[in-house]
């Protein structure tokens, strides 16, 4: 019987508020998308890799790669816009098959690396299709979290977890925004990338830095300089 085929989707806009023109900026010398191209050229498991953006200069720098490029029309690429509608109209507009397997990487998830695609990608394949989604445990507890109302804290859940030990919460996890995958079937009929039946796929906390500030880039540059340094005294 014949695969479905396995597609790496990269949505890369041109605009940011954060840092202008992100996905170019440079770590280590090298434009940001370049880490999540190569990761996804280097697992040699897609049949395509789909670049979406808005960006004549992004869509040139990964062509270069032999990527595909998905022209993402402006009301797609605003800082409103949501990667899952970028996602489904490139699979409209490239004719994808509804069996795809799509792997959605975002650009600035620049230290997940090909393992961790392998990997995530063969969770999937051993779960029976159930969707997969990266995620980190979360930095600080999402039980002690509170809002302000009429200049008054308010728990988010319950007064008591506030000053209750981390030991004694549940481990809680975020999405780290560097893997997604499903089909594309999957995605249309839930609209998200995110469903409810999706599995975990966990990575540690240096490898989900995600790059949204100044201050993200100065520690991507930090983790690489580390690692770099770490296997020249090998």
């Amino acid at each position: 019987m014949t695969q479905p085929p396995l597609v790496a989707f990269v949505p890369a806009r041109g605009g940011s508020k954060g840092i202008p023109r992100k996905n170019l900026s440079l770590v280590r010398g090298q434009p940001l998308i370049d880490f999540t191209l190569r990761a996804a050229l280097e697992t040699g498991l897609f049949q395509q890799v789909i670049v979406s953006t808005d960006d004549s200069e992004i869509a040139r720098q990964s062509s270069s790669f032999g990527c595909s490029i998905h022209s993402r029309p402006t009301e797609l690429a605003t800082d409103s816009s949501l990667v899952v509608d970028a996602v489904l109209h490139a699979a409209d507009q490239m004719n994808l098959p509804q069996d795809a397997i799509l792997v959605i990487l975002q650009p600035t998830s620049p230290l997940r690396n090909a393992k961790h695609i392998h990997e995530a990608v063969a969770l999937y394949q051993s779960a029976a299709g159930s969707p997969v989604v990266s995620v980190v445990r979360c930095e600080h507890h999402p039980y002690k979290t509170m809002s302000v109302v009429n200049g008054r804290l308010a728990p988010a859940l319950e007064h008591r977890y506030l000053e209750a030990s981390r030991q004694d919460l549940p481990t809680m996890y975020r999405a780290n925004g560097a893997i997604y995958i499903a089909s594309l079937q999957q995605i249309q009929d839930s609209h998200s990338l995110i469903s409810k039946d999706s599995i975990a796929y966990e990575m540690s906390s240096s490898d989900s830095l995600d790059v949204d500030t100044e201050h993200d880039l100065v520690a991507v540059e930090e983790v690489l300089t580390q690692r770099s340094a770490s296997q020249t005294s090998l």
